[in-house]
């Protein structure tokens, strides 16, 4: 179980994170934004994925990119889809999606 001032120190560290690497790694569009963060260095990013086919649809995605990541390497995905109400964060916040990923 992690503590009240463990979490405060984890999101110290991924707010002096983000404040050093205020742009989107290689790989994203340029746009995108780092919303959550994990204790190893891994984030989470959001922005929007174009779609060719169905041009109006600007639905908000969120990707997560592990620690050390590196667009020349391949990585396993997991794909978390929903047709309810909501929007990604409900995945990357109440599941803790860096927290946990780091840590995997």
């Amino acid at each position: 179980m992690v503590g009240t001032a463990q979490l405060s120190l984890m999101a110290a560290a991924w707010l002096a994170r983000l404040a050093l690497a205020p742009v989107s790694p290689p790989g994203l569009p340029a746009d995108w934004q780092a919303v959550a963060g994990g204790p190893d260095g891994g984030t989470v990013w959001v922005g929007r994925i174009p779609n060719t086919e169905v041009r109006w649809d600007h639905r908000a995605s969120a990707v997560y990119l592990p620690p050390g990541y590196s667009p020349d390497r391949r990585y396993p995905v997991i794909y978390l889809l929903h047709g309810l109400r909501g929007s990604p964060s409900g995945f990357y916040d109440s599941l803790r999606l860096a927290t946990i990923a780091d840590g995997a």
